[in-house]
Order: C-alpha cells, then sequence, then structure tokens
C-alpha cells in the first residue's frame, strides 16, 4: 500500500541523502492507523528520547509523504541471507565465523529493541496526550498463531503436525509465555510489526568487525505505521519466531534475558534521571 523510494535533497540546502515514503491515498484516505500522519506523529514522539528510529524531517500532507533521513545499510533479513562464506573472507572457521555474525546481529537487535520499549514506556503517556494510540491485546494463542505463521514452512521438515499438535509445539514457544507473565502488568509503544526486513543494521566495514565480533554494530528500526500500545512480548514474538533465525528452546531463552537485562538497564537509567531533574 506505500512505495518507498531514496532521494535527494537540493544539495544546496541540504547536503545528506534522504528518504521519501509515499502512501497510498486511496488506503489512507479517513484513516489514522497505517496512516502518514500516524506514522509522523510516532516518529516525532521517538525524535528526543534517543531512539533507534528514523529522524523525520518533513511530513507533506498534501503527497502522503514523510522526508526522513537515508540509513545506510541492509535489513537484518538481506544480512543473514546475504551472509555467505565468500563474504566473511578467508577464516579458519566460516561456518562458525558465520553463525557468529548472525547472532551478533540478533544479539544487539534485541538489546536495541529493549531499549526501544523501555523509553516507550516510560514515555508513553505524552503520546496518548498527544491523540489517539490503538490498544493492543493479545489473546491467549497469540503466541501459538505468531509462531505457526513464521515457523510452518520451515517446521514441515520435522514432518511434525504442528497445527494438530499443540502440545509439542506449546513447549517449543514456552519461553514467550513466561516472558509475558513477567511483563503482564506493563503496556509500552510497541512496533507492530518488526519482522527482519524491518530492522536495519548501518553500514559496517566487514574486516574491521572480523577482528572484533564483539563490536555493537548500529541498529535503526523502521516503519512505524503500526505502533500500539500493547505488551512488548509481542514485538519479540515477531523477531525471534522468523524461521531465519531457526531458534530453539536455548537459543530463545538466551535472547530473552538479554532483552530482559537490557530493558532493565534502560528502565533504570530513565528512573535515575527523572529523579536527577525532579
Amino acid at each position: 500500500y506505500k512505495i518507498s523510494v531514496p532521494c535527494k535533497k537540493n544539495e544546496k540546502k541540504v547536503d545528506k541523502e534522504l528518504f521519501l515514503k509515499i502512501f497510498d491515498k486511496n488506503r489512507v484516505k479517513g484513516a489514522f492507523f497505517k496512516s502518514d500522519t500516524y506514522e509522523a506523529r510516532i516518529l516525532r514522539f521517538y525524535s528526543p528520547l534517543q531512539c533507534p528510529v528514523p529522524t523525520l524531517i518533513d511530513h507533506r500532507r498534501d503527497d502522503n509523504a514523510l522526508i526522513m533521513n537515508y540509513v545506510h545499510g541492509d535489513t537484518l533479513e538481506e544480512k543473514i541471507i546475504g551472509l555467505k562464506t565468500k563474504d566473511i573472507g578467508k577464516v579458519e572457521n566460516p561456518e562458525e565465523t558465520r553463525k557468529q555474525f548472525i547472532t551478533r546481529y540478533l544479539e544487539h537487535s534485541v538489546r536495541a529493541l529493549a531499549s526501544l520499549h523501555a523509553k516507550g514506556s516510560h514515555n508513553v503517556q505524552m503520546l496518548e496526550e498527544d491523540g489517539k494510540l490503538l490498544l493492543f491485546v493479545p489473546d491467549k494463542n497469540y503466541y501459538l498463531k505468531r509462531f505457526l505463521r513464521y515457523s510452518k514452512n520451515i517446521l514441515q521438515e520435522s514432518k511434525k503436525d504442528f497445527e494438530a499438535d499443540r502440545e509439542f509445539t506449546s513447549k517449543l514457544i514456552e519461553p514467550f509465555y513466561i516472558i509475558d507473565a513477567i511483563l503482564q502488568k506493563g503496556s509500552s509503544v510497541i512496533h507492530g510489526d518488526l519482522h527482519p526486513s524491518n530492522i536495519i543494521i548501518v553500514k559496517e566495514d566487514v574486516k574491521q568487525q572480523l577482528e572484533g565480533l564483539s563490536a555493537a554494530p548500529k541498529i535503526t528500526f523502521v516503519d512505524f505505521d503500526r505502533v500500539q500500545k500493547g505488551k512488548d512480548v509481542s514485538d519479540l514474538v515477531d523477531m525471534l519466531c522468523h524461521p531465519l533465525f531457526e531458534m530453539d528452546d536455548h537459543k530463545t531463552n538466551r535472547f530473552i534475558e538479554k532483552y530482559l537485562d537490557q530493558r532493565e538497564k534502560t528502565a533504570s537509567e530513565l528512573h535515575k534521571d527523572d529523579k536527577d531533574y525532579g
């Protein structure tokens, strides 16, 4: 329903590359959700919070278009699919190095998401006062549905009927039920459509990263026209249940722990700032 194309502003006025996102006028007419006006409002909300999101330069209402800073890099999906042995170079264990890169990208994406959620939760009242915000309330089978949606094709190889064998499938997604119980008291501003194509790994030098895989890649989240108020775990399900990551119980629990650690750390820093400036 939308067309996205890179563009350049008049170089005499702006010396950086910009990104133009155009919404289909027929789709957004009379709507506030999934519209240019809605996404512009969300980006303005995040702007002072130092979040990993694009900077809104201009909102052209007559054209149903947003102009944002252009983020140089690849989506998380492009990184994982394109990260072949030849891209990694001549290393002793290329496949193992490839797995390290994938783990590293996902780990830092999870940490960036935790920080985004903590800041959204801390400031959600400010967004609600600014205007209407949809409330997202998952039903009891939400996680099961999302898991089946993303993993159906890849899991068919195991020759199990995941639709019928609910008990087995539920065990695979049990970590998400656990984190939901942990976060059930709080609500945050959730992305609402967080798949690997909406996560950008900012362009980096592969050779430099081979010398130090622990260095943190810069993450940027994009496409905020489906933002809602809801449980943080729904974004985490969207991210970790994607078949590209081939998650198992051990990996899932590991990333959930990193998410919770980062979220608590960011929340503590925000509360400390409140006290310092209160």
